[in-house]
């Protein structure tokens, strides 16, 4: 460092010297700071070229960081869509469990009402069958006589108004008949009333073998006394009948109880509508009376009939 101290003395005292003699001659001073500005543009310019060309590099350089930077902002993108989908997916993924399971109980839930539903109409069935039976059988006991199990008065009319409509229409004959057990009062007081049910069940038993057509119709008309419905049944056959009735029941086997009690005997009145005639219900039932009447007044045991025509 000495050294360059004391190689460059030379030069400073030089350098002052030149600076003195500058300041005493102005124009000289301007001269040279004139020399020194056109070196200076003469050092600047070559600079400022260097500066201009290095200017596309670093444009270059700013749109190639721009364009490495574009991937990664479009990866990144991406990978952000992919994971929106993704959750997407499962959202969906656990509605549809969600679904199904809410599908599989409601099913479930279903089938348990419709085997309710099934147990249910099954019994209503089970009622409904017990209530037509139930309503068969008091129909039955409605329409039939106890004592003797034969159709009873009110089932009776309910036939013979039928049958009576239908003679209207084909005009063919019908027979009525009405059926009273001789001196039954006196069986009843002298025997008891026991033993008068049992004559009522002979000769129900004996009525149902006789009379055994199918359009036949017998029944209890009431105390000691029966009917006997005949369609399509002259005068002629009606007695014919009524006659066979009476032999049946004088021949007919009595319980031992009513050994020795009088033989049963029967008095019959006949009615029998033909022909155009047009007389109600209530005409043929009160024709029917008073041949019954007339059989017992004369005597018992007889047949009295008259035809209507």
């Amino acid at each position: 460092m000495l050294c360059a101290a004391l190689l460059a003395t030379p030069l400073v005292n030089a350098a002052q010297s030149n600076v003195q003699v500058l300041s005493q001659n102005p124009a000289a001073l301007a001269s040279a700071v004139s020399i020194a500005n056109s070196d200076a543009n003469k050092q600047s310019a070559p600079s400022q070229a260097s500066n201009r060309l290095s200017a596309p590099d670093e444009e270059h350089d700013s749109v190639s960081n721009t364009n490495t930077t574009r991937p990664s902002e479009s990866t990144e993108s991406g990978l952000a869509q992919l994971s929106f989908n993704t959750t997407v997916m499962q959202v969906l993924t656990v509605l549809g469990l969600i679904l199904a399971l809410a599908f599989y109980l409601i099913m479930l839930r279903y089938r348990q009402l419709m085997l309710q539903l099934k147990k249910r109409n099954q019994l209503i069935l089970e009622q409904q069958k017990d209530l037509r039976l139930a309503y068969e059988e008091l129909e039955k006991l409605s329409r039939t006589d106890e004592l003797t199990a034969l159709p009873n008065r009110r089932h009776f009319n309910r036939v013979l108004a039928h049958e009576h409509r239908r003679r209207q229409r084909n005009k063919g004959p019908l027979s009525l008949l009405l059926i009273d057990i001789d001196h039954f009062k006196s069986i009843n007081d002298n025997y008891g009333h026991p033993a008068g049910d049992q004559y009522l069940r002979v000769v129900a038993q004996t009525l149902k073998t006789t009379v055994n057509r199918a359009s036949d119709f017998v029944a209890r008309w009431g105390g000691e006394e029966f009917a006997c419905l005949l369609p399509d049944t002259p005068a002629a056959g009606a007695y014919h009948i009524a006659r066979k009735i009476q032999d049946a029941v004088s021949n007919a086997k009595r319980p031992s109880s009513l050994i020795g009690a009088p033989q049963l005997t029967l008095s019959i009145g006949i009615a029998t509508l033909s022909g155009e005639s047009s007389i109600g219900v209530q005409q043929l039932l009160s024709e029917a009376d008073t041949q019954l009447y007339a059989a017992k007044n004369a005597g018992r045991n007889h047949i009295m009939s008259r035809e209507i025509n």
